[in-house]
């Protein structure tokens, strides 16, 4: 995703831990935000809902993988 982005010319901006993305995304306030539902420290569930109760707000889409049957 992030070759895809930048090849398109986005700035983008990764983070390893849940907490350490919501402090990037307090600091920077960035104009879209990507989640994985499994990260360290806390999960991309709430991640997204600690991104939701901020000032600068949040849209979230959420997908879940199927196996096409």
């Amino acid at each position: 995703m992030r070759e895809l982005l930048e090849g398109e010319g986005f700035a983008v901006r990764t983070d390893g831990t849940g907490m350490a993305g919501l402090e990037l995304f307090r600091e920077e306030t960035p104009d879209l935000v990507f989640v994985d539902r499994i990260m360290p420290e806390i999960d991309g569930d709430e991640l997204c809902r600690l991104l939701r109760a901020q000032p600068n707000g949040v849209i979230e889409l959420n997908a879940v993988g199927g196996t096409g049957a």
